[in-house]
């Protein structure tokens, strides 16, 4: 009752403590107007200021204004953005009326259930200069703004029904504006507000600008942000903005949420679009940069339209931003004299996650403890972890611990896995790199999609496919990129095509190799060497490169020759060219139950458990009816000839045409032949032959793994996609102790889990890793992960609790110190130079075309006095505000 109002006018203590005081700055926060004023006021900016109203295209239609203050030279530098916190009943009613809302709260645009729009707050604000004001000032650019335009819907039948005519005009002035095509861009963040109407008439509005400059279909992404944070209304277009060009900076298309269905009325797979309903690598093309277009309109018919592009000049380490700071899983390292002390590391760390505050990131103690991690000690251990629950760490450290004082694993140096997560433990002297050897998978290991986490996690990667992709120029029936990671699709049939695409035999191989020499490079760039290599059939050609026989180009380039040398025998072949089928049984018990059936071949010694046959499609099919005779089980292999049997002789002369003129020089480390199981020869020529007669001699993996176990190896790590090879090797080296197989991908299995437990069973084998780079700008605090006090690590922040309302901003139960902008700019105690009694006139400016420096007719003094004075004032404002 005392919170309540008193009957006589008066109001109670308690409320009054609630309620907002009048104070000089009560109208800037109800009064829209002014909201640029004040930005200006506080930060002593000289240009003009002004709010600009188009409904929900307000934003944009602000970016359009920036735009033009640069172009024509009257401004150097625009902050610019969009805010809208009106959440108010009478906004729910109006939208309500208008059947506006959606019933289940959600944007679901493009979505054949879509209802209408959840309308919510937001804040965007960017900074816009000129390209070369911002190169010289060591800015860090996110993307570049190539045009802007908007138009009006003119007349129609409803103020509010949006009008495709009038959508199209913007679309097609903001790419004149941009001087480039449509057909360039990869993805369109759309106004997209989820309504029936605003939808269909958007995406034909798109459809029919975009079908005028290029003919094939499904070549761009279209999304919107709405489906994420709801609709921001006047902040939408800014907030669409900030989205793309986070998209281009990372070079990663974002994903569309709330999306089951496409609507069946936009005609998806007959336009040039296609619903980004999955983030995947943006992956380029050739020499055309990425690009994306950006729309916003707004009730009255008023529309507007931006075009961005990535930045391709020189980025300075510390302005590439990571995809993602924080991490689902993280590698988590310890090292110590011996177990007994490891134990105790480990008692303690797990004590300290399970005590650490909320405020203490995982992040930070993981890249803590790799700081302090020291490889050469004798007892070492890693694990990766699911960041979600940092009780399940706490409990998997335990484990850990427990682990090595009842089973400790040999003191041999090789690590044990400990769970199928990612638990390694190791004692003893660290593995040499010559005891450790790298796999490289080949065709069957390809899938869509194949590390898609990893290159949007690690430039190397991306930029490696890019640079695949351009190497083989239009070699392939699409773009490789395109075909490694296809556009996101809600559609079987249309995901068993892309698979198949995948399958054929001239893509798969170059497709291997680009995701393998990726991961390779990434590899390398973390520290990691090693003594032998080995591959499956194609992946024999990326162990080379990795040994130096070849450079990545010609790597690429091989996998093609190699794989249309197959692709046009079979072609060209009026004969059956053969098929293969295998068996669960080793070489031996295959040999035996086919007698003096000379008709098939053993084409692939895989594993003691698996034997792959090969040969014309008829002896295969009689060759299978034996076998199951014999109880043995045979499952027909999908796939386009009799690989490596007398069935591909054809295309041995093409293939042996291009090795003849592929710049090949002798592997400076072991590689393991599949047809001798002994390392290749020194003699390019003899590498030459070797490969040719690859394609048409058995692959003999087992006696390849053995003979490296047998010359030292016993860290086996699959670089490649899917992780086949590492399963196998455990089954062709059953038996042996000290021996560890891991793979750095696994396909089904979202992020980069399994890179991540490669790294850290390589850690715990006590190689010389550089893992810095994984927390790169991820990393914030240094903790003291020794006593593991961590509350005292982090830094002090007072905790304050803030009222906000219409009137004020203010702490509840205190009083901020008037300083900065908590106070109006009389009483500031920062006090700013005033500007000279006697200024000199601006003179008129001369307009410059974007991207140049403005010309003004001799008024250049004044111009850097008056920066000066400004950059002077702003770097007496409080510590942190400004950054460089």
């Amino acid at each position: 009752r005392s919170a309540l109002p008193a009957i006589d006018g008066k109001v109670s203590d308690t409320a009054a403590a609630r309620l907002p005081d009048w104070t000089e700055d009560s109208f800037p926060g109800i009064l829209l107007n002014v909201i640029a004023g004040r930005v200006a006021n506080r930060f002593d900016l000289g240009g003009v200021n002004f709010t600009v109203d188009a409904a929900c295209g307000s934003s944009l239609a602000a970016v359009m204004m920036a735009a033009r203050e640069l172009e024509v030279g009257t401004s150097d530098m625009v902050i610019v953005g969009g805010v809208d916190s009106f959440q108010n009943p009478f906004d729910f009613l109006a939208f309500s009326k208008t059947r506006a809302l959606s019933p289940r709260g959600r944007c679901r645009t493009f979505d054949a259930s879509a209802d209408g729009i959840s309308i919510s707050e937001g804040l965007a604000l960017i900074v816009l200069r000129r390209v070369a004001d911002a190169e010289a000032e060591g800015g860090r650019i996110y993307a570049v703004l190539r045009g802007v335009a908007g138009s009006s819907d003119g007349r129609d039948l409803s103020l509010t029904a949006p009008r495709a005519e009038g959508q199209q005009e913007a679309l097609r002035r903001a790419y004149a504006h941009a001087g480039i095509s449509p057909a360039t861009v990869g993805m369109v963040e759309a106004h997209g507000t989820g309504t029936v109407v605003g939808d269909q008439t958007e995406i034909k509005s798109l459809s029919k600008v975009f079908a005028d400059s290029r003919t094939d279909v499904q070549f761009c992404g279209v999304g919107s942000v709405k489906s994420m944070i709801g609709h921001t209304k006047a902040a939408a277009g800014c907030a669409g903005l900030i989205k793309m060009a986070l998209a281009l900076h990372h070079r990663v298309q974002p994903a569309t949420l709330n999306v089951t269905d496409p609507n069946p009325s936009a005609n998806f797979a007959q336009s040039p679009f296609y619903v980004q309903t999955e983030a995947r690598p943006w992956l380029r093309a050739g020499d055309t940069p990425r690009r994306a277009g950006v729309s916003a309109f707004g009730f009255g018919g008023t529309n507007f339209h931006a075009v961005l592009e990535e930045y391709r000049g020189g980025y300075l380490d510390s302005h590439q931003e990571p995809f993602r700071t924080d991490w689902a899983e993280e590698l988590f390292l310890f090292s110590a004299p011996d177990a007994q002390a490891l134990g105790l590391v480990l008692d303690r760390a797990a004590a300290g996650i399970a005590a650490a505050p909320d405020a203490v990131r995982l992040a930070d103690i993981a890249a803590s403890l790799a700081r302090g991690f020291a490889p050469e000690l004798p007892a070492r251990a890693a694990i990766v972890a699911a960041v979600a629950d940092r009780k399940a760490v706490s409990e998997r450290l335990i484990q850990l611990a427990a682990t090595l004082r009842s089973a400790p694993p040999a003191a041999d140096g090789v690590p044990r896995r400990t769970d199928p997560r990612g638990s390694f433990l190791a004692l003893g002297a660290a593995l040499r790199p010559d005891q450790v050897a790298l796999l490289f998978p080949g065709q069957g290991s390809q899938y869509p999609g194949m590390a898609a986490a990893l290159t949007m996690h690690f430039p190397l990667m991306r930029e490696t496919l890019d640079d695949a992709s351009r190497w083989l120029g239009d070699r392939l029936p699409q773009p490789l990129g395109a075909l490694i990671h296809p556009i996101p699709t809600l559609d079987a049939e249309v995901a068993l095509d892309q698979a198949a695409r995948l399958t054929r035999t001239d893509v798969a191989q170059p497709a291997i190799g680009a995701v393998s020499l990726a991961m390779l490079r990434l590899l390398r760039s973390l520290g990691l060497q090693a003594g032998s290599h080995v591959g499956h059939s194609f992946g024999e050609y990326t162990a080379l490169h990795a040994a130096g026989a070849f450079d990545a180009q010609t790597l690429l380039q091989l996998a093609h020759a190699r794989g249309d040398a197959i692709v046009q025998s079979v072609q060209g072949a009026d004969a059956d060219l053969g098929t293969m089928a295998a068996i669960g049984a080793d070489a031996a018990a295959v040999r035996a139950a086919l007698g003096d059936d000379t008709s098939v071949v053993l084409a692939n010694l895989n594993a003691p458990d698996q034997t792959v046959i090969a040969g014309p499609t008829p002896a295969v099919a009689a060759a299978g009816d034996r076998l199951r005779a014999a109880g043995l089980n045979v499952q027909p292999l999908p796939v386009a000839c009799g690989f490596h049997s007398p069935c591909v002789a054809p295309a041995r002369d093409r293939l042996a045409a291009a090795l003849a003129e592929a710049a090949i020089a002798a592997p400076t480390l072991p590689v393991f032949g599949n047809a001798t199981a002994a390392p290749y020869p020194s003699a390019p020529a003899q590498v030459r032959r070797q490969l040719a007669d690859h394609l048409v001699s058995p692959v003999d993996f087992v006696s390849s793994i053995r003979a490296m176990h047998d010359a030292g190896a016993r860290l086996f790590l699959e670089v490649g996609p899917n992780g086949v090879l590492s399963r196998l090797v455990d089954r062709c080296l059953t038996g042996q102790d000290g021996i560890l197989a891991l793979a750095s991908d696994a396909k089904g299995k979202a992020g980069i889990g399994a890179f991540l437990g490669l790294l850290g069973g390589a850690a715990a084998a006590g190689l010389p890793l550089t893992l810095d780079a994984l927390w790169a700008r991820r990393a914030r605090t240094d903790l003291d992960v020794t006593t593991w006090d961590l509350a005292r690590s982090l830094p002090k922040r007072p905790a304050v609790v803030w009222m906000i309302d219409a009137a004020t901003v203010r702490p509840l139960g205190g009083q901020v110190a008037k300083r900065g902008f908590a106070t109006p700019m009389e009483e500031d105690t920062i006090v700013i130079n005033p500007p000279p009694a006697v200024a000199t006139p601006l003179p008129t400016p001369v307009l410059a075309p974007v991207g140049l420096a403005p010309v003004h007719g001799g008024g250049a003094a004044h111009i850097q006095q008056q920066r000066d004075r400004r950059r002077e004032a702003r770097a007496r404002y409080e510590p942190g505000l400004w950054s460089p």
